[in-house]
């Protein structure tokens, strides 16, 4: 049973266009999704699912129905006369919220079923002169815009704050009108009722920052043992590098996309990514470099290094990335020990090559004295 829903209308409002919500307590109003008659999982597909019926400001109708798993719609109706249909849901192919205004009502409908209303208008969505109200947009920095539509005309009222700053309109030989305003604001209204707004200030706080160049460090390096890690911007615009210097698993690079999803990896066992075009040179150093390019075939790549490991994690005694152990040096003992030295990994080293001869010398030296005496003896 459809309900009328009475309602007083507060006192602000815009060229004799009510703007203030009208409703209990000055709330939108609101309700929950059908908890009766959608379909459940055995359901035929060919039935038609029972609508829910809530009753909207302005004598308006919403029914409301789960026409499959996640997706909702909401069929508004004024009297007996069908005035357009909102849509949403969480299944893939749909927005998660559907919003038209509807005689003067704006009506939002949710992914999840529940719908809500703010009055927009006088109570019967018309002026005078230029018809029924269409749609409603702020359009940021204090303007919004007004559609309304008359037989085949759509007219927008700009305003500014409370003030109105001027009109836009367009019929079936003029799908488009466009203007400047307070050479703040430039907005088109296009034949769908549809109202397209472009701030033309010295700085827009709300426009995208430029992406940094390629390259750029966005964070200090962090170091966790002997791993480095530290995040770059990417070729890719408002894409993101994270270059990870890791003295034991070797270098890492992960690409991650505008929205935080991992785009694309290179490592020491896998350092070429021809996909998203990632590089790494010299793996096996502590010194590994990375490449990066937004094209294939011959494009150069754009190198930057890789973070520095910590001095302590990279002296010449320690092994190197990838290696099997770091080299061994036996150091003698006992008097030959003294002109002994350790070698470097450059290789051996000359003063302990220099010792051993030594040595050698003096045992050769010692028994050829032995052999000497023994014969003199002999004589005797």
């Amino acid at each position: 049973m459809r309900i009328a829903l009475r309602t007083a209308l507060a006192t602000a409002a815009v060229a004799g266009v009510a703007l203030t919500p009208v409703l209990t307590a000055g709330a939108a109003y609101a309700a929950d999704a059908p908890t009766a008659g959608a379909p459940t999982a055995g359901a035929s597909a060919a039935a038609e699912p029972k609508p829910h019926e809530i009753p909207l400001p302005n004598a308006l109708v919403a029914q409301i129905r789960q026409i499959e798993p996640g997706v909702f719609t909401a069929q508004i109706l004024q009297g007996d006369t069908t005035l357009g249909t909102l849509r949403a849901g969480t299944a893939p192919g749909n927005p998660a919220v559907d919003k038209k205004v509807f005689a003067g009502v704006e009506v939002t409908l949710t992914a999840q079923g529940k719908i809500s209303a703010v009055v927009v208008d006088d109570g019967t969505g018309q002026d005078d002169e230029l018809g029924e109200l269409f749609a409603r947009k702020d359009l940021g920095h204090d303007y919004k815009g007004l559609v309304y539509k008359k037989g085949g005309v759509l007219t927008a009222k700009i305003f500014k704050g409370e003030k109105q700053v001027g009109t836009l309109r367009t019929d079936r030989t003029q799908t488009r009108d466009e203007a400047d305003f307070g050479g703040e604001m430039r907005v088109t209204l296009h034949w769908d009722g549809s109202l397209r707004a472009t701030w033309l200030g010295d700085t827009d706080p709300s426009s995208p920052k430029p992406a940094p160049k390629a390259g750029t460090p966005l964070t200090q390096p962090k170091v966790t043992g002997c791993a480095v890690r530290q995040q770059f911007a990417s070729v890719f615009p408002h894409w993101t590098l994270t270059l990870v210097n890791d003295k034991a698993k070797g270098p890492r690079a992960v690409l991650i996309d505008d929205k935080g999803t991992v785009a694309g990896t290179a490592d020491r066992q896998h350092p070429v990514n021809g996909h998203v075009g990632l590089k790494i040179v010299d793996a096996g150093t502590y010194t590994p470099k990375f490449g990066q390019r937004s094209e294939g075939g011959d494009a150069p790549y754009a190198y930057v290094a890789f973070p520095k490991l910590p001095e302590s994690c990279t002296e010449r005694t320690a092994p190197a990335p990838g290696a099997q152990g770091g080299q061994t040096t036996v150091v003698p003992k006992g008097g030959v020990a003294a002109g002994a030295e350790f070698a470097s990994q450059d290789g051996p080293s000359t003063q302990l090559l220099a010792a051993g001869a030594g040595a050698a010398a003096i045992a050769a030296a010692g028994l050829g004295f032995v052999v000497l005496r023994r014969r003199a003896e002999a004589r005797v």
